[in-house]
């Protein structure tokens, strides 16, 4: 055996100890807990792969044991606030940079919406739609053919001096319709 297979069983908790009993005791939990808080930066595939166990075993037992799941959720939403902390430090150091002008405009609307959110919307680069064929689009869709007989419907009369359409309306007596 290689010392790199025997330092992964190591590792692990106990390579004969059924996937059941893993993380079923408190001790276990309270380990486990350490280890996601301390060395693992409340990330869940960290603290289990130091811990010696898969993800679904950690998952599983977070569905049996509501303590534990609370204990670990309260773990990485602290761990989400710090690093949300951190990056919000970095961002307010790099608004501070002449050049950094996106920078500056983000924060400051972010701090205060009211003041210094912009009315109108960043637009980007124009749509253009480029045609390259030799026809002319009023051609392409028959927008230029002369009407034909066919095409005018029972009722409808076209006028060719004017060009208009005339239903024929106009022309019909209704007598005493009231």
């Amino acid at each position: 055996m290689s010392t790199g297979a025997s330092k992964s069983l190591k590792k692990k908790i106990n390579p004969l100890l059924p996937v059941e009993k893993i993380l079923s005791s408190q001790i276990d939990q309270a380990r486990f807990i350490k280890i996601l808080s301390d060395d693992a930066d409340g990330f869940m595939s960290r603290a289990s792969r130091k811990f010696g166990c898969s993800v679904r075993t950690v998952q599983r037992r977070i569905s049996e044991f509501p303590v534990f799941n609370e204990a670990i959720k309260s773990i990485q939403e602290a761990h989400r606030q710090k690093r949300l902390d951190e990056l919000e430090k970095v961002s307010y150091e790099e608004a501070k940079l002449p050049e950094n002008f996106r920078e500056r405009k983000f924060y400051l609307e972010a701090l205060d919406p009211s003041r210094f959110r912009s009315t109108h919307r960043d637009i980007g680069p124009a749509n253009i739609q480029i045609n390259f064929g030799y026809t002319v689009p009023e051609n392409r869709y028959g927008m230029n053919s002369p009407i034909k007989d066919e095409d005018i419907e029972d009722g409808e009369v076209f006028a060719e001096e004017s060009g208009e359409m005339d239903n024929g309306i106009d022309k019909i007596d209704f007598g005493n319709i009231q």
